[in-house]
């Protein structure tokens, strides 16, 4: 993990911005697109029909097309093969479908750096097992990035820091399969 990006102008090749918010990818998608002419997003979210995602994913990992980066949800995680050199979170904030206010005991389980952005816009920090999911697609074996590793990185320092302290947790031990 390294520095977080300062500028959309720093999305490269290969790359895969992650945001949890469908309004979010497509502005994602836009100002990846205007600092950087001549790239092209695909986009990638759940609610997207199978065909659409397996499409968008196809155009990303086709090496000679000018759709070099991928704007998406935790929905790459999803059954889809994806050519990923490097993950880039955008925020680490998720819906959690809590409608109503966040009630004290549900903020005491918010990562402190996060908790009045909870309790404002009722959004929490991706769980440490989804952030090693997603951050694990980048480099996979058998991909154009698979040789040297994939990388991990945010936006803001904030999420950056987040990410580290989720990648270093221990996994949960599996009971069953």
């Amino acid at each position: 993990l390294g520095a977080p990006l300062r500028s959309w102008r720093d999305v490269r090749k290969g790359d895969c911005v992650v945001t949890f918010s469908r309004d979010d990818i497509h502005a994602v998608k836009r100002l990846v697109e205007s600092a950087n002419p001549g790239v092209r997003c695909c986009v990638v979210y759940g609610s997207l029909p199978p065909e659409t995602r397996a499409e968008q994913a196809r155009l990303f990992n086709e090496p000679d097309n000018s759709y070099d980066v991928l704007v998406a949800s935790d929905a790459i995680g999803m059954g889809l093969n994806l050519n990923i050199g490097r993950v880039l979170f955008r925020r680490v904030l998720k819906f959690g479908g809590d409608v109503a206010p966040l009630t004290d005991a549900m903020l005491a389980t918010v990562d402190a750096a996060y908790r009045d952005d909870a309790r404002r816009l009722r959004q929490r920090p991706a769980d440490a097992g989804l952030v090693k999911q997603i951050a694990g697609r980048a480099g996979r074996m058998s991909t154009t990035f698979g040789s040297g590793g994939g990388g991990v990185t945010a936006m803001e320092p904030r999420d950056l820091e987040y990410v580290r302290r989720a990648l270093a947790k221990p996994n949960d031990a599996v009971s069953r399969a």
